[in-house]
């Protein structure tokens, strides 16, 4: 088996070669600089800007960052792993909305197709006794009776 044992998915052949973020090119220059800087609290905070050695999700470059998007840099980690703690020590949290109807947010699908999308993420809430309580809707084009 060797090290395809623990290969989650097939890699492309330039993510074997680490060469990452070959894709810039398919940006024009004002569309990385319009992303750039309307994204940059988001790029920092994730981690898709070139600092501090991050070649392989560096993906923008700042000449003259803000202090505060330096210090939000990865910043998501910090954050899962204050959540995670929280919810270890028991606290409670509000449910995970999906969006849909119960939310005021613009659908990607049709409502039907929605649905059927979520089905997945849906089924394994009920499934797992998440809390979420019996959400089977007849619209649902693939309804399995063995639910």
């Amino acid at each position: 088996m060797g090290s395809k044992a623990t290969e989650t998915y097939k890699l492309k052949e330039h993510s074997k070669l680490k060469q990452f973020n070959t894709k810039k090119g398919m940006f024009t220059p004002e569309q990385y600089q319009y992303v750039s800087e309307k994204m940059a609290k988001y790029n920092w905070y994730f981690g898709y800007v070139k600092h501090d050695n991050n070649d392989r999700t560096g993906f923008f470059e700042y000449k003259d960052p803000k202090p505060e998007h330096v210090k939000s840099f990865r910043g998501f980690r910090t954050n899962n792993e204050e959540k995670i703690k929280e919810l270890a020590d028991g606290k409670k949290f509000m449910k995970y909305r999906i969006n849909g109807a119960e939310t005021e947010t613009f659908d990607s699908f049709a409502e039907d197709e929605l649905l059927t999308v979520q089905f997945p993420s849906r089924h394994f809430a009920q499934k797992e006794k998440l809390g979420y309580g019996d959400w089977t809707d007849k619209r649902l084009k693939h309804i399995k009776q063995d639910m």
